[in-house]
């Protein structure tokens, strides 16, 4: 069996000094993968990738295409799911119900993180409309307040 690879940035990725370990089903002891033994270098690329994702491509998403990506992500993990649970139960050793429900679960942070942002922009968006409609009553009064008393001034 060819090792596994993580992904960083985007794309598989083999640990730095190539190390690897094997991950064994602890119900029967038998080999289900070998994969890349990550190391503080690995990390550190990780990371920096990270950190240009965010400043790059995320960064520019409105809060509600986040939001989409969000709910694809959930949607993925949905369609997968019992890809998923056979996986993590073979991994684990725990029963599958259990595992199917962390998946379920786990679907569903994502589905509720997408509402939240997107309503975090609405919010964000209504009360940048509240603070314009406040400035510019402010303004007018102001306007107003200087004519009325401009003209008892002078």
């Amino acid at each position: 069996m060819a090792p596994l690879s993580m992904t960083i940035g985007g794309r598989p990725a083999q640990a730095a000094d190539g190390s690897t370990f094997e991950v064994i089903e602890p119900a029967r002891g038998t080999r289900i993968a070998e994969v890349p033994n990550a190391g503080n270098t690995d990390v550190d690329i990780a990371v920096s990738a990270a950190q240009r994702a965010f400043e790059g491509p995320w960064r520019a998403l409105s809060a509600v295409e986040r939001g989409r990506a969000l709910l694809r992500l959930a949607g993925l993990i949905r369609e997968h799911a019992e890809e998923l649970s056979q996986l993590e139960s073979r991994n684990i050793g725990k029963p599958i119900s259990s595992a199917r429900w962390e998946i379920g679960a786990a679907a569903g942070v994502f589905e509720l993180l997408s509402g939240l942002v997107a309503a975090e922009e609405a919010v964000r968006g209504q009360l940048a409309a509240e603070l314009h409609d406040t400035v510019a009553q402010s303004l007018a009064l102001a306007r107003t307040l200087a004519a009325e008393h401009g003209d008892r001034a002078g």
